[in-house]
């Protein structure tokens, strides 16, 4: 049993019940009670001091408290255990309501009203929440529809249909402002059948009626099967083509073909016309061939080129062949055809004294007798003896 019992106005009143318990054993040993324990200066002061405490003490049944009570900076008032519990005290700055158990704090109130901001570290749950008297979803949905309902829009609109609490999205047909649709792998087109896709790095590839007609790749523009597709049509036609060669398999239709410098041909060249220089291969040839012949040197023939039917006329120079000596005569062999002489015996031109019994001295009749052809220059061609050497 403790000898002293200091009970001050500091103490709280868990102390003032302890200490008035200790007062009223104190009192039943009177030698252990001394002014300085009570706080008062003579016995019935202490007697009275303890009196009102016990008045105004609880039992450890219950009560009710009807006056205040008061609990200093970091004193608590502890509901259940103090380790799992709920603490209510304030630590000179703030308030606290503190559950220090396993279980949760909950509201039990209709209504719970906090006229203050509240900031919760966790998570919020509720079944509903309103603001200002307003439903969260129609808060928000008027909220957004408000932000789109007004502003301006560039290749879209966009409206707020409250009815619905929906924003409709409008893509306007002509878009004006992209700038650039990068993907990997993307199409465009009507559908999967028709399209343009980017479906190999570094290559476009076209597909038409489900199947890939052309594609475009680093240096060529190609069909995906060989011989499969054509460049325009009957109907339709490219208009110009401007390319370095040209490499074809089968033949070349066309209506003309101009090629501005060589034309190598491995093969063979068919063509229903030649023309060369506007003019056409024959009449080529014959200019050509007429103007070798035209104004060139023959000896004994004439050749001229007649360029209104474009022939050449060959003209063998008629020779005159003429007889001297003691028997004479001439004649103009005409186109190289057969001429006769008629010729003249000189006077004595025969001795008979040379002619012995039919004999004739061949020597002296080849000096008798000399066949000349002249040309029409004047030059003898060709001498004939009568003898025939």
């Amino acid at each position: 049993m403790a000898n002293t019992v200091n009970v001050t106005t500091a103490n709280t009143f868990e102390q003032w019940r302890v200490k008035q318990n200790e007062i009223g054993t104190a009192i039943g040993d009177l030698d252990n009670l001394s002014v300085s324990n009570s706080g008062h200066a003579t016995l019935v002061g202490c007697v009275n001091a303890h009196q009102n405490i016990v008045a105004s003490s609880l039992a450890s049944t219950g009560g009710t408290i009807t006056g205040h009570m008061v609990f200093n900076d970091d004193k608590k008032a502890i509901f259940g255990t103090s380790s799992d519990g709920l603490e209510i005290y304030h630590d000179g700055s703030h308030s606290y309501i503190a559950d220090t158990g396993t279980g949760d704090l909950k509201f039990t109130a209709p209504t719970a009203y906090f006229s203050a901001n509240v900031d919760i570290d966790g998570t919020l749950e509720a079944d509903v929440i309103t603001v200002n008297g307003v439903a969260l979803a129609e808060t928000i949905s008027d909220t957004v529809g408000a932000m789109v309902g007004s502003n301006t829009e560039t290749g879209i609109a966009v409206t707020y249909d409250d009815a619905d609490n929906t924003l409709d999205f409008v893509l306007a047909a002509a878009q004006t402002t992209v700038t650039s649709l990068l993907a990997t792998d993307i199409k465009i087109g009507e559908d999967n059948q028709t399209k343009i896709d980017f479906e190999t790095a570094d290559e476009i590839h076209f597909y038409a009626s489900n199947a890939e007609q052309i594609y475009v790749a680093d240096g060529i523009l190609g069909p995906q099967t060989d011989s499969d597709v054509d460049l325009g049509s009957t109907g339709v036609r490219f208009k110009d083509a401007f390319v370095d060669s040209i490499t074809v398999t089968g033949e070349i239709d066309g209506a003309s073909l101009d090629i501005e410098g060589n034309a190598d041909i491995n093969g063979t060249l068919e063509a229903d016309a030649i023309t060369i220089n506007g003019t056409s291969l024959a009449s080529t040839i014959q200019t050509t061939v007429g103007a070798m012949v035209t104004n060139n040197t023959e000896s004994g023939l004439a050749v001229t080129y007649d360029g209104t039917t474009g022939t050449l006329d060959f003209d063998v120079i008629d020779p005159v062949i003429t007889l001297t000596g003691d028997i004479t005569g001439s004649a103009t062999m005409t186109n190289l055809g057969s001429v006769s002489i008629a010729t003249t015996r000189a006077t004595s031109s025969v001795n008979t004294d040379d002619i012995v019994d039919d004999a004739v001295d061949k020597d002296k009749l080849k000096s008798l007798v000399t066949l000349l052809i002249i040309n029409s220059a004047g030059t003898t061609v060709k001498t004939l003896y009568g003898a025939g050497a």
